[in-house]
């Protein structure tokens, strides 16, 4: 049927082209913007359906009050004055309609108890009620300060479709209550839907139990004894019951509660509430997400059947000048969005936008046409900053099937994401959106959202499932994952009540998993809702892309698969010498007893078997062959003997990685100009290969390494900065390419130490005056600070030295001792302060070669036969004594007398008075030098 629509609803794109008709803008502009320019304030409170009812100015041309609220009485939201004590409530003298009514934060909502008919449901927490008021009251209680808006409840989209199979088999739940004998009791599963109206006929059959138990049945349907049967085929232990959804948000959550309070441990539900937000959670969401948290339940969601009755998209202005949202951002004009609608059909649009709920100030509108725009719908409640981003419309087609179409005026605001359902008719091809269609408390992530694959093809997706991922906006933008498994649909029902049989739809899909659920607690009853939550998505067989993703979640459900434990993850193998170490991630669950290591060579057929702890999480494999390649693969095992499926294969081959010692003791034995000279001692390892020295200079942050060194056990490092510390540390290598950790790290300060060259070309030059003079050949080193001349006396052994400046190359040593032998040698210094070894040793006899000064004061007195003479002491220190030599004058020879040091006075005697003698005077020093002769003296001995 569908692929027939779509067929003529191309033809029909193509006959209207991209455009609205003229006529059909300006009947847009005139709802758009004419009447909403005269709203009354109170009027922006209200809803554009019930504004039709109060005032009929809000009508179109060809709208009247009773085609108005026939439409409202299609949503079940309007009844006739005169039917209202039928219906249970007050005497009325005016139709009454069925509304939501929002209060102020600061309000209470009794503030509207004494306008309202009847209030069925009252939520304080969330400012809101639901009440039956007359029309005539509508625009009072709108007009009130403290009231924020009045709205028609509408019905809840029941998540049916409809076509056949079983999800017994197919989902092998019927294996495991054979194999397991589970079936579920002791576990109460609740449905919400819409009712179970003919659940006593399925009883007869025995398609359903006797003892279901029923909360509430007041909204009418059979859809719930259809979920009933499902839920029993599966789990027939199970206790069940069932509680409506309500006639509206706050009735939903009641049943809720009330499921909550009988024991319910599972429940599941295929509502959706159409006006809910799309981006963010509202009253529903928020709550069952808050009874989730508070109680140990698992709570189980169609995920929805709108994957082709869904637009989202960017607001793009139209080329028409009246701001109407393009909805083909291909085409080059405007594009409305085209809908087939059935004869006979209701069809309920809902757009949102993503502003906060309560907080909007960008201004939509949504209009439903005919393909002419001169008979529509409309609604156009104003969002100025305290707005909810929420327009819908509902109609029912009354004309023959065709196609409409869908606009979005932009009256205010800026540009922002639309999003838009349409119930009860079908968008065309390529203008739907597929993803993110998936909204309310089925997007709550403790919720299980299940999406369905029919009974005769379920490897595929259904085409209506609804699909992740779910845009949240606030209180923060996330994407969450949706939906999260996959239940078969097309199941066999009892079709009691005319109910749809085979049973279509999200709605047969969820409460599989709901007696799936149940199934696993029954088997595992102690464990919580969460470790529920995860057998089940960790149980679907992975479909689409691989792993999880945003058609498929996590793949179909499959009830062997759930209730084993999770395949062991992240199993890995490395190599070691002869072995190999295997290791895992812990299983999550709280009943593992063990894992179960399975190991071969690649070329082996049979695997060896390990059998481990449940608190293992590694372990070595030992005596395996070098080289070799062995598979290795693990498997979990529960309490309760069940296993889990086989991780993917790893391999390994083991190779020698065990590395030698660390070589020990190491240490500088010394260091040298730019050197450092280093020693340890060796590990014992037979395959030991060589070394590698790493270092660090100061100020440095990283380390350089030394290529492999030779296996030795000492190591000079050359090339080195002087004066600069260095961090060492040594590691050793095996020949398979093992290296140790390094060893602990030593410091080291490479110094110079080199001497500078033995002087040489020694030689020795006596001086006349106890001197001699020591000379050599300079010293070429660049470093060279100076010399030390040494000196010894013969006999003695204390040697004297002195030291010259690297400029002197030659010392004259005085003072020295005559005719004496003096040993010398020299030795070099470099700036370091590093000496040479001495030179060879060279030696010469020191002379004394000066002679004495000529005494002074040489004198002759005469006497009788006789001279005195006297002088003047010489001043020098080794003045060893005096010649006085005497003639007669005119004698060729003088007469030689000596004296001591210490004489300097003589008489000379045997002279011959009256004669004239003369007399001179020299001195000797002790080396026998004669110092040259006094003048001479003349002298006349008489009486």
């Amino acid at each position: 049927m569908r692929k027939r629509i779509l067929i003529a609803l191309s033809l029909v794109i193509l006959l209207i082209g991209n455009s609205l008709p003229t006529n059909a803008v300006e009947q847009v502009n005139k709802v758009t913007y004419s009447k909403r320019y005269y709203l009354q304030e109170s009027h922006k409170k209200i809803s554009s359906d019930l504004l039709k009812l109060i005032d009929e100015q809000y009508r179109t041309n060809k709208e009247t009050k009773e085609q108005v609220k026939s439409a409202i009485k299609n949503m079940k939201a309007l009844i006739k004055a005169e039917d209202s004590s039928s219906y249970g409530l007050n005497k009325s003298n005016d139709d009454l309609v069925y509304v939501y009514i929002r209060v102020n934060d600061n309000e209470s909502t009794h503030i509207i108890d004494n306008y309202a008919n009847k209030v069925k449901n009252r939520d304080e927490k969330n400012h809101v009620i639901t009440a039956w008021v007359e029309v005539n009251k509508i625009n009072v209680i709108a007009s009130l300060e403290g009231v924020r808006s009045v709205n028609t409840v509408l019905p809840p989209q029941v998540n049916v479709g409809s076509v056949t199979s079983q999800g017994d088999a197919l989902q092998n739940v019927d294996s495991f209550r054979n194999l397991s004998g589970i079936d579920g009791t002791g576990v109460k599963i609740g449905i919400i839907s819409d009712g179970v109206d003919n659940l006593a006929s399925a009883q007869v059959t025995g398609d359903l139990p006797g003892d279901v138990i029923t909360l509430s049945n007041t909204v009418g349907g059979d859809e719930g004894t259809a979920m009933l049967e499902i839920v029993h085929d599966l789990a027939p232990g199970a206790q069940l019951y069932f509680h409506d959804c309500g006639d509206n948000e706050l009735a939903f959550n009641d049943a809720v509660d009330a499921l909550v309070n009988a024991g319910c441990q599972v429940i599941c539900d295929d509502i959706g509430w159409i006006t809910q937000p799309f981006f963010e959670d509202g009253i529903i969401a928020s709550h069952i997400s808050s009874v989730i948290d508070s109680n140990n339940i698992v709570y189980v969601s169609s995920a929805g059947n709108e994957a082709q009755n869904h637009y989202q998209g960017i607001y793009r202005a139209d080329n028409t000048g009246y701001y109407f949202h393009d909805f083909d951002p291909s085409s080059a004009g405007y594009s409305p969005l085209l809908v087939y609608i059935p004869y006979g059909e209701t069809v309920r649009v809902v757009l949102e936008w993503n502003d906060r709920w309560g907080a909007s100030s960008n201004d939509y509108d949504l209009i439903l046409a005919d393909l002419d725009g001169t008979s529509f719908v409309s609604s156009i409640e104003e969002q100025n900053g305290d707005g909810y981003p929420l327009e819908f419309v509902y109609w029912t087609n009354t004309n023959a099937s065709g196609y409409y179409q869908i606009v979005v005026p932009k009256y205010a605001g800026v540009a922002k994401t639309l999003e838009l359902y349409v119930y009860g008719g079908y968008i065309a091809d390529g203008y739907y959106t597929s993803s993110d269609s998936i909204f309310g408390h089925a997007a709550v992530p403790k919720v299980i959202a299940v999406g369905a694959a029919n009974a005769d093809s379920p490897n595929k997706i259904a085409y209506y499932s609804s699909q992740g991922p779910v845009t949240i906006s606030y209180p923060s933008a996330v994407k969450r994952n949706k939906p999260d498994i996959i239940g078969i649909d097309g199941v066999s029902v009892t079709g009691a009540g005319s109910f749809s049989n085979p049973f279509y739809g999200t709605s047969a899909a969820a409460p599989d998993v709901a007696a799936i659920a149940g199934l696993l607690w029954a088997q595992n009853p102690s464990k919580s809702a969460s470790e529920i939550r995860t057998m089940i998505t960790k149980g679907g067989i992975d479909l689409g892309t691989a792993g999880y993703d945003t058609v498929y979640g996590y793949g179909m459900l499959n009830m062997i698969l759930a209730a084993s434990p999770c395949i062991p993850e992240n199993l890995a193998a490395a190599p070691s010498d002869k072995s190999a170490i295997i290791s895992w991630t812990a299983n999550a669950e709280s009943d593992i007893a063990g894992y179960q290591l399975e190991y071969k060579t690649t070329a082996a057929t049979n695997w060896t078997v390990k059998t481990l702890a449940g608190t293992v999480t590694s372990t070595t494999v030992g005596s395996l062959s070098n080289g070799g390649t062995y598979q290795f693969r693990l498997k979990a095992k529960d309490s309760a003997g069940n296993f889990s499926g086989y991780t993917d294969i790893v391999t390994c081959m083991p190779v020698d990685n065990v590395a030698p010692g660390v070589p020990t003791n190491f240490r500088m034995t010394s260091v040298n100009d730019g050197r450092i000279v280093l020693a340890w001692t060796a590990p014992t390892a037979t395959d030991l290969s060589g070394y590698r020295i790493a270092y660090q200079k100061a100020g440095d942050t990283e380390w350089t390494e030394i290529g492999t060194i030779a296996k030795i056990v000492t190591y000079t490092m050359t090339g080195l900065e002087n004066d600069i510390n260095y961090k060492l540390k040594i590691q050793s290598r095996d020949s398979t390419g093992n290296w140790s950790a390094y060893s602990s790290e030593i410091e080291a300060m490479p110094q110079d130490k080199t001497p500078p060259a033995v002087p040489t070309g020694l030689t020795t030059l006596v001086g006349t005056d106890k001197t001699i003079q020591i000379s050599w050949t300079a010293n070429t080193e660049t470093d060279l600070d100076g010399y030390e001349i040494v000196w010894q006396k013969y006999g003695t052994t204390i040697w004297q030295s002195e030291v010259v400046g690297k400029e002197t190359l030659s010392k004259t040593v005085e003072n020295l001792t005559h005719n004496t032998r003096y040993y010398f040698k020299v030795r070099a210094k470099d700036l370091k302060g590093n000496w040479s070894n001495y030179s060879t040793v060279v030696y010469a006899i020191a002379k004394d070669q000066v002679a004495p000064t000529s005494p002074v004061g040489l004198a002759a007195a005469p006497s009788d036969k006789s001279a005195i003479i006297s002088w003047t002491a010489n001043a020098e220190s080794d003045i060893a004594g005096y010649q006085l030599e005497y003639k007669a004058e005119g004698a060729a020879y003088w007469t030689i007398k000596t004296f001591a040091s210490t004489v300097t006075s003589t008489t000379i005697g045997s002279l011959y008075n009256g004669r004239t003698y003369q007399f001179q005077l020299k001195a000797k020093d002790s080396a026998g030098n004669f110092s040259g002769y006094t003048d001479i003296v003349t002298c006349v001995p008489d009486l």
